[in-house]
């Protein structure tokens, strides 16, 4: 039988009357890692919004989870992934295993309410057992500022030594009120080599890929993958930096290789 603890992660979103601009974090404590943003600085009064909530833990192979999300008054919860169930303004994944130092991904769709007044301040707070991280949006009347996707992107590794494969993960949340069409990117350096993706990529290079004409519906998440080889000569303190591009809005992963590690150690990119 395997060992599993049970781990309580919840999410919940306050509503201050400060106004304060976007900062989205991540943090580790106790093995445990979680981020949280919805990728935009603004929010009109009656917009929508997408966070995404990322988790993973370090310390045994596999761990249950309990994830909860908690809305405030001023805000609607729309849609939640992966079989969330609501009860009020609570949306709860029970069960949920977290693989050691692999991400796993939950999204929620929240909408601002019409009679919300500008200035007021959304905070997303993720907390796990005493691991918080924060995400703020501010409310604004016809916000320009907004992010069109939300984006979170890893390759579930900090350190790696040279020569094998690193398995990059791209989650894109569209945040606009209406369908949209983008080309996805993703590029590394001259020393990283994609070997495939999925969905199939529309062109593979020696150290990108891209996808073209990718439909989003308004708030629909869509996740891409591709595996990459490290080439076996890159030196120890060489950075693996990957971007990752969609329409307007990118996000780098950094990756450093430690060829005296003996394994590698987990985290992930926001925006």
């Amino acid at each position: 039988m395997r060992l599993r603890s049970l781990l309580l992660v919840s999410a919940f979103f306050l509503l201050t009357g400060t106004a304060a601009a976007q900062s989205a974090s991540s943090s580790s404590i106790g093995g445990v890692t979680l981020s949280v943003t919805d990728g935009r600085t603004t929010i009109s009064p009656g917009g929508s919004t997408i966070y995404i909530v990322t988790a993973s833990q370090s310390t045994q192979p596999t761990r249950d989870v309990t994830i909860t999300l908690e809305m405030p008054l001023g805000t609607d919860l729309i849609t939640a992934d992966n079989g969330g169930t609501v009860n009020g303004r609570t949306v709860r994944w029970g069960n949920a295993t977290l693989t050691q130092n692999t991400n796993r991904i939950f999204t929620a769709q929240a909408r601002a309410l019409n009679s919300l007044t500008n200035g007021t301040v959304l905070t997303a707070v993720a907390d796990a057992g005493g691991t918080q991280a924060t995400d703020t949006t501010t409310v604004q009347s016809g916000a320009a500022g907004a992010k069109s996707y939300a984006l979170t992107f890893t390759d579930n590794a900090s350190t790696v030594r040279a020569g094998p494969t690193l398995n990059y993960v791209l989650t894109i949340a569209d945040n606009s009120a209406s369908a949209q069409t983008a080309t996805v990117t993703v590029q590394g350096p001259s020393s990283l080599t994609v070997q495939s993706g999925t969905p199939l990529p529309t062109s593979v290079g020696t150290n990108g890929a891209s996808w073209s004409n990718v439909a989003f519906n308004a708030g629909e998440t869509k996740t891409f993958t591709f595996n990459a080889l490290i080439s076996n000569d890159v030196r120890t303190n060489t950075i693996i930096d990957t971007k990752a591009t969609v329409g307007a809005t990118s996000l780098a992963d950094l990756t450093r290789v430690d060829n005296n590690a003996s394994s590698s150690s987990s985290r992930s990119s926001i925006r």
